[in-house]
This record gives structure tokens, sequence and C-alpha cells, in this order.
């Protein structure tokens, strides 16, 4: 049985499957907006050292980083931060692979949730999704694990997707026991698109991401319910669950991404940031206040560590080196490398050079 294809255990992925309701989303707006998403995917491709051909393979994957980059890109073609709400009404049955169906097959609204939330590794195993009873409610909940980089974008999407399969099993009507919808991020200027979608009370800044139920309504039968067909697709889907990823600490990611960023930015910490899903100022304080390291340190460090081994296992020119290190200039590499180890790197390489 075919396994999902794999990256870096280091890095959250994303099932390059979920694309699929986003490029029939930007098809509608016309070719333009679907030709600039295929250059941005080739040119992350590329960033991220992935070929092409293997996001086209069967269960097929790309790292969390890259796929909030299409993301983003995606937004601005389409004009609008919307994107994640208006492409769930471009999703159809299967798009998602045996997710779609794993859910669908279910016998009732409630073991449908607690299937969503053992299986949601199979679009992105960056994301938890869990239950949890309070009085007479229950929350479905959603959050990205603390080592992703964090958007709401994938919120509104997971959440999203659960209220578009329910409503879709039961025909386009109400959802039973759905009650309202909560969400930690303050209300976006598209803030009016949500109730197409949830056709719940939605409130904002409420600390989760999570949909209430009326508890006693998950015992609801599922009207798509086929335990024989769900049970074989349970034992299909284990199979293709994604192997857990080792936990990253915020200096670990952004050393990976830091490192990226050498050769487009020269590291720059605004961009680094960014890419973290967070402010320059906010890693600058976590960095400072929870691990006593500061990003310039952290830099340094990286860039020290390709120098020296780049001196001395490669036949590469200083100057070369120097610009994989991240310096714009060749006096200010030589000046870094002398404070680094007191000496130049030519001094280096004749010392250390693997013969």
């Amino acid at each position: 049985m075919a396994r999902a294809v794999e990256l870096a255990p280091e890095r959250a992925t994303v099932a390059v499957a979920t694309s699929t309701p986003f490029i029939r989303l930007l098809t509608a707006q016309g070719r333009e907006a679907l030709e600039e998403r295929t250059r941005t995917l080739h040119a992350l491709a590329n960033r991220y050292e992935i070929t092409e051909d293997s996001l086209t393979a069967e269960n097929a994957r790309m790292p969390h980083d890259m796929s909030l980059e299409i993301l983003e890109r995606s937004a601005w073609v389409l004009g609008s931060g919307a994107i994640t709400l208006r492409a769930l009404s471009y999703w159809r049955m299967g798009d998602h692979g045996i997710g779609d169906y794993l859910n669908a097959t279910c016998s009732t609204v409630g073991e449908m949730l607690d299937t969503v939330t053992k299986h949601i590794s199979l679009l992105h195993d960056g994301i938890r999704v869990s239950m949890r009873e309070e009085d007479d409610v229950t929350l479905v909940t959603c959050e990205l694990h603390d080592d992703v980089a964090q958007h709401h974008w994938y919120a509104e999407n997971t959440l999203g997707k659960i209220i578009v399969e329910l409503r879709n099993a039961f025909g386009g009507g109400s959802i039973p026991g759905l009650l309202r919808a909560y969400f930690a991020h303050s209300a976006p200027s598209y803030e009016k698109e949500y109730q197409p979608v949830f056709r719940v009370h939605t409130d904002f800044a409420h600390g989760e991401n999570a949909l209430v139920f009326q508890t006693s309504a998950l015992d609801t039968p599922m009207p798509t319910a086929d335990p024989v067909l769900h049970s074989l697709l349970q034992r299909q889907a284990a199979a293709m669950l994604p192997t857990r990823r080792a936990h990253r600490t915020l200096i670990d990611r952004v050393r990976t991404v830091a490192r990226e960023e050498l050769a487009t930015s020269y590291g720059d910490q605004s961009r680094v940031a960014k890419r973290l899903g967070m402010s320059s100022a906010t890693l600058r304080r976590k960095l400072e206040q929870e691990h006593h390291i500061r990003y310039t340190n952290i830099l340094s460090d990286i860039r020290k560590d390709i120098a020296v081994t780049c001196l001395s296992q490669s036949s590469l020119s200083i100057d070369e080196i120097g610009r994989r290190a991240g310096f714009s200039q060749k006096t200010a590499f030589y000046r870094a490398f002398k404070r680094w180890l007191g000496c130049t790197p030519a001094e280096y390489r004749l010392a250390n050079r693997v013969r």
C-alpha cells in the first residue's frame, strides 16, 4: 500500500491535495490568476529544493512554510484575505483524498468529529484538532503546533471544512447541534464572509478556535454512514498517516529559516519573523526573554558554520563562500571571520583543508 510522500521530519507538512479547491477558486478568476500561482509554485519549489514532479506524486506533501507563502501570494492575486473561506465553496467530495470518505462514512456526528481529530495529519501534520466537553456542550478546537508559522487561515480552513463536510452529509441543511464558532484572532476586514460558511454566530478574539456543539446532538446518525466501508478506510488511512514530527524549539526554527533567507535577503530578521508567523519585535522578545539569545548571535553562528565548512570541505573561492555565508561585501566577510577565529579565511583554509 502506498505511503504518503514525506519530507524532512523536522518540518511540518501539508498534503498537496488541499490545494485543489484553491486552484478551482483561482481558475474562476481567469487564466492570469492561475498562471501567477503556477509561477509562484515553480519559484518556491526551487527555493525549498523540491522537484515539481514530487508535488504531483500520489499523496504528495509540501512544507507548511511553502503552503503559507502560496496562500499569501494567492490572496494577493485574489485581492482578498478571505481566500480560505471562499475556497471552501469549491471543495468537492474526494478532493482531499481518503479523509473525505472516511469522515462521510462515520455512523454519527460525534464519530465524524472524533475521526477528524485522529486523522487531521493526513491533511496537515502541524495542526491539532481536539474535543472537550464543558457542561452540556462539546468544543471542537483547532490550533497550530507552536513550532509552526502561525496564521488564522489554517483555523478558518480546518473548522470551515468540518462545517462544509457535515452540511454536505446532511443534504445542505442545518447541522445538528452546531451552536456557534469561536476564533482566536480579531475580526478581519472580511468578517461578513464567515456567515455564508458557518451560518451560526461567530465570535472573534475569543482566545481559541472552536466549533461549539450541543453534546446531546453528537449521537445524531450521519445520513451517509457506511460502517463496513468506514472500517476498511480506517485501516488504509492508518497506513497513510505521516510519521510524527520531531518537536523543534524556536531557536531551531529560526536557524532553519534564517539559513534559507541568507540566499535572498542576507538573513533579514523581519523576513525570518514573517515566515515564522510573528512580528520582528515579537521574535526579538521571545528569543531574548525565553531563550536568552539575540537574533544577531544566531545569524552570526550560521554564517560561521557555513564559512568554516565551505573553507575546509570545498574548493569554492573565498569570495563565493562569503556570499554563501550572507555577506554582500568581501571586506565585511573578512572582518567577521577574523573576529570569529582570529585568522583570515585563507589562513584557516590552509590549516584545515580536508585533503
